[in-house]
C-alpha cells in the first residue's frame, strides 16, 4: 500500500506514487487568519478528477482543518506533543479506518486529534492517476494550536 504523510501544522506532504518518492510543499501560513484564508481559497475550487499530489492534499488538509475546534485550548492547556494517525482512504473518497500510530504523551488529545478527521464526511475520490484501491496516509498534528482553533462555521 502507498504510503502519504501530511503535517497538518506546517502542511508538508510527501507521497510514494509508483514507488519513487514525491515531495509537495505548501507554504506555512504564518496564523490562523491566513490559514483560514488559504483553507476557504482551496475548498472554493472544485478539485476535478486529476489533481495532481499537492492539490489533493491541500484540499484534504483544509476538510481536516475545519475540525480544529475540536481539539479547543481548553482541551490542551499547556502541553506539547504531536499526534501520528494512519487514515485509509478508499478509491472514492471513504474514510475507511482511523488509526494513532504514535500517540503523544495524552490519550485525552490523541483521541481528538483522530476525531478532527473523523468529522470529515469523505475526502474527494482519490485522483484518477492513483492506480490503487485505496491509500494510507499518515497525518501529523503538533500542539498546541493556539488561537487556531477557528469555529467551523467561520471556514464554511
Amino acid at each position: 500500500m502507498n504510503r502519504v504523510c501530511l503535517l497538518l501544522s506546517g502542511m508538508i506532504a510527501h507521497t510514494l506514487v509508483g514507488g519513487s518518492a514525491v515531495r509537495a510543499d505548501t507554504s506555512y501560513p504564518r496564523n490562523c487568519e491566513q490559514w483560514h484564508q488559504s483553507d476557504s481559497a482551496v475548498l472554493a475550487k472544485p478539485l476535478g478528477t486529476n489533481p495532481s499530489v499537492e492539490q489533493y492534499l491541500s484540499y484534504m488538509l483544509a476538510l481536516t482543518r475545519q475540525h480544529l475546534d475540536l481539539l479547543p485550548d481548553a482541551a490542551v492547556g499547556d502541553r506539547r506533543g504531536k499526534t501520528v494517525l494512519a487514515v485509509e482512504v478508499e478509491r472514492s473518497g471513504r474514510i475507511k479506518t482511523v488509526t494513532i500510530v504514535t500517540p503523544s504523551a495524552y490519550p485525552d488529545v490523541d483521541r481528538r486529534v483522530a476525531q478532527m478527521v473523523e468529522a470529515v464526511p469523505k475526502f474527494p475520490p482519490l485522483p484518477q492517476w492513483y492506480q490503487h484501491d485505496s491509500v494510507r496516509l499518515e497525518m501529523t498534528l503538533q500542539f498546541p494550536l493556539r488561537g487556531c482553533n477557528i469555529p467551523v462555521a467561520d471556514l464554511q
